[in-house]
């Protein structure tokens, strides 16, 4: 390419594609035995808010290539945002050095091979609303955030972000996939006289179905009802995780575990057979689950779609193992109980948390599933269940529940099923 290569991003994932052939084939002439190229191209725009006023509107449109170069069994990783000829050349040259002064890994097995089926771009991660979403939308978020933290006598503070994007992935193997997605988001963090705090995020592919208003009342109330908190001695006390410490957690425990090479590095918890989670809890990979922000394929062109559970629950013995598994890129969590009237699930506010077996037992008398909604890609079912459920838990296990005490109609709040990608 003896010019610049310009891009709108997530306008044309064919050209994306087209950059990352270019640069494997810039890579095979250079001497490498593999080569694979990652292009990200992407617009994103942000919207903050602070001390309950929208004070900053920022837009940007990069264009990302990561390249992976193998000299036999040595591996070099390099990237740029430089898109010339000359850039395209550095890039290929960083890696293929870096190859050539690295030890060999035994275990080295190669870039992955095309899928038999290769991958589809997938129609559920993209959204035109998200991707021409204008400042003014973003804008009109932040006031329905601002006006409930005023009607609560509380501050706001917080962002109201989109992105479209092209991503592409071509190898030396034959690996060729191309995709556009498009992601938003909204957090608020809220303070209130008294030391009150709170907190409210969600995200999605169409910017459009993000309620700030909704989520703006929450992050307000949550403020004004912790208001005045108090000191407490060292020990141990049960406790109730809102659903944002459980997606951070859950979070975490992907980072520190759920990755073959973290099991090669002894760094996982995985041991075969070794019992790691409560019973009723299933952890499952699932890039394409479009509760969340999917994806067609990963970051290396493998094809999406197959579940796959890292910690299973065993239906005879109640054990969660935890099972090795690729990562695809996603993950799902969810606490497998009896679902009665599923259908009834509405889309509306949702919280989940932790709580005592007692409390759980006490509060699985109704059957009905309440409530149904995407935070930052967690998706979450509120569910009152029968008391059938509670056979399966023996004391001293936790159930999730909601921190909240009672419904929109007064009855007592139920325990949660939680899915969360």
């Amino acid at each position: 390419m003896s010019d610049p290569v310009v891009m709108r991003a997530a306008a044309d994932p064919a050209e994306a594609l087209r950059l990352a052939e270019e640069v494997v084939r810039l890579a095979e002439g250079a001497g490498a035995s593999e080569a694979e190229a990652l292009v990200v191209a992407g617009e994103s725009a942000l919207t903050r808010f602070a001390n309950s006023e929208i004070h900053q509107n920022v837009a940007s449109t990069e264009v990302f290539v990561n390249l992976r170069v193998a000299r036999g069994q040595r591996i070099g990783v390099a990237s740029t945002g430089r898109l010339d000829t000359e850039g395209l050349r550095a890039l290929v040259a960083r890696a293929t050095d870096i190859a050539g002064n690295v030890e060999e890994l035994e275990d080295w097995a190669g870039l992955p091979e095309p899928d038999a089926t290769a991958p589809q771009p997938l129609a559920a991660a993209w959204a035109d609303a998200t991707a021409n979403a204008t400042p003014e939308l973003r804008a009109d978020g932040a006031r329905a955030v601002i006006a409930a933290a005023d009607a609560a006598g509380v501050t706001a503070y917080g962002s109201f972000s989109t992105d479209a994007e092209a991503i592409a992935v071509a190898s030396s193997r034959g690996i060729r996939v191309a995709e556009r997605r498009t992601a938003s988001q909204m957090l608020i963090v809220t303070m209130g006289p008294e030391n009150g705090t709170g907190y409210a995020e969600q995200a999605a592919v169409d910017a459009t179905t993000i309620d700030a208003a909704v989520l703006g009342r929450e992050a307000a109330e949550r403020a004004r009802a912790s208001r005045n908190p108090v000191d407490i001695a060292p020990g141990d006390y049960p406790v109730v995780l809102n659903h944002y410490a459980v997606v951070d957690l859950l979070d975490m425990v992907g980072y520190l575990g759920f990755s073959a090479l973290a099991v090669q590095e002894d760094r996982s918890f995985f041991e075969a057979g070794k019992t790691v989670a409560s019973p009723l809890v299933t952890i499952a990979d699932d890039g394409r689950d479009p509760a969340g922000l999917p994806m067609g394929f990963d970051a290396e062109g493998a094809r999406g779609g197959c579940r796959t559970n890292v910690i299973q629950r065993q239906a005879d013995s109640l054990a969660s193992k935890l099972e090795p598994a690729a990562d695809n890129g996603a993950r799902r969590v969810r606490l497998h109980r009896p679902v009665v009237n599923a259908d009834r699930a509405a889309a509306s506010q949702a919280r989940a948390g932790l709580a005592p077996v007692e409390r759980f037992k006490a509060c699985s008398q109704r059957r009905r599933v309440r409530t149904q909604r995407e935070v930052h890609g967690l998706r979450i079912a509120e569910q009152w269940i029968g008391n059938d459920s509670a056979a399966e838990l023996s004391d001293g296990l936790p159930a999730f529940q909601s921190p909240i005490g009672a419904d929109s109609d007064g009855g007592a709040a139920g325990p949660e099923k939680v899915v969360a990608k």
